[in-house]
C-alpha cells in the first residue's frame, strides 16, 4: 500500500450534528489524515482555522448560527491571495440549484449526505494533490522570478562596466588626468538634481552623460 503523501495535511471539519463531525473525523485518521480536527459550531471553525491554517475545510451547508455559504465567506479574507483552499461542502441537498449556489459561493467541491466512505477519500486525495500542485507551481515561479532578477542586475552590472570602460577610453586619449568624462557625469546629475529631476533619473544621467 503506498503511504499518504498528505499524512501531514491539516483537515477541518464543520458540522452542526456531534455524530457526523466525530464519524468524518475518524474516517479521515483512518485514511490517514491524522491532523484532522472537527467542530460542531460554525462560529468556533473560524477560531480552529485561524489557528491550525487546515490545507482542506469540509462543512455543512444548514447549520444555525452561521450557514455554510456564511462560513465560506468568513474563511475566505483569512486565506492569502496567492493561496488555494479546497472547501467541500456537504449538504443532504442534492438540487443542482444548491451545488451551483455552493461553487458560486467559493467551494471547490460538494458531497452529498450519507458520505460514501470511499468517495470521500477520493475526493479529499484528488483536492489535496491540486493544493500541492498548486504549492508547487507557486514555488517554480518564484523561482523563476529570482533567476530573472538576477540576470536583470547581471545585464545591468554590465551595461554600466560597458559605459565606464568606454569612458575610460575616451578620458586616455583627451584627458591628462583621465577624469574628464567623470566630472561630466558628476555635472549632469548635480544639475539634474538642480532642475528637480527625480531620484530614479538623476543617477541615469550621471551614468549617460559620460
Amino acid at each position: 500500500m503506498n503511504p499518504n503523501p498528505h499524512a501531514q495535511a491539516c483537515i477541518l471539519v464543520v458540522d452542526d450534528e456531534q455524530v457526523i463531525v466525530s464519524a468524518l473525523v475518524r474516517l479521515l485518521i483512518n485514511a490517514g489524515y491524522e491532523r484532522t480536527i472537527g467542530t460542531p459550531d460554525p462560529l468556533q471553525a473560524v477560531a480552529l482555522f485561524t489557528e491550525y491554517g487546515p490545507d482542506l475545510v469540509l462543512t455543512d451547508l444548514t447549520m444555525p448560527g452561521m450557514t455554510g455559504f456564511e462560513l465560506i465567506a468568513a474563511l475566505r479574507p483569512l486565506v492569502p491571495a496567492d493561496d488555494l483552499l479546497p472547501i467541500i461542502v456537504l449538504t443532504a441537498l442534492g438540487d443542482t440549484e444548491t451545488k451551483r449556489q455552493a461553487l458560486a459561493s467559493g467551494a471547490t467541491d460538494f458531497l452529498t449526505k450519507p458520505v460514501d466512505r470511499v468517495e470521500l477519500g477520493l475526493r479529499v486525495r484528488n483536492l489535496l494533490d491540486m493544493r500541492a500542485l498548486h504549492h508547487q507551481v507557486q514555488t517554480e515561479n518564484e523561482r523563476l522570478e529570482e533567476q530573472v532578477q538576477c540576470r536583470t542586475q547581471q545585464l545591468e552590472e554590465a551595461r554600466l562596466e560597458t559605459l565606464q570602460r568606454l569612458a575610460r577610453a575616451c578620458e586616455y586619449r583627451d584627458d591628462d588626468t583621465g577624469e574628464h568624462t567623470q566630472r561630466v557625469g558628476h555635472v549632469a546629475a548635480h544639475i539634474g538634481r538642480g532642475l528637480g529631476l527625480d531620484a530614479a533619473t538623476v543617477p541615469l544621467l550621471a551614468q549617460a552623460a559620460p
